[in-house]
């Protein structure tokens, strides 16, 4: 699987991945000179597969504007975007909740 890149335009926007785990990354995004924030995202997964006769490899992609709120955040400094992205990529804690069970 072809994983994101590093850095890369779009929109005439520079991205840099400063953080990743397997399923979230975290980027700085600028427009030269100005406009430096921030983005976290969950990091889509495309399965090869055979489209319009063409095969296309399996890759990774960075979410498309749609779902940002859903799988994709925004924000104005690193400190906001690392508490994001540390919520989401910190261990999950599986909760158990004992119920007292009464024998009749």
């Amino acid at each position: 699987m072809t994983p994101l890149p590093l850095t890369f335009t779009t929109s005439d926007f520079q991205h840099e991945q400063i953080a990743r785990t397997e399923s979230h990354a975290l980027y700085r995004r600028w427009k030269y000179p100005t406009k430096v924030h921030f983005e976290v995202i969950e990091i889509g997964k495309f399965q090869e597969k055979i489209m319009f006769d063409k095969k296309v490899e399996a890759h990774e992609f960075y979410p498309g504007a749609p779902a940002f709120g859903k799988s994709g955040w925004t924000f104005p400094t690193l400190e906001l975007a690392q508490a994001r992205y540390d919520e989401l990529t910190k261990p999950f804690v599986k909760k158990v909740i004992k119920k007292k069970l009464s024998v009749d």
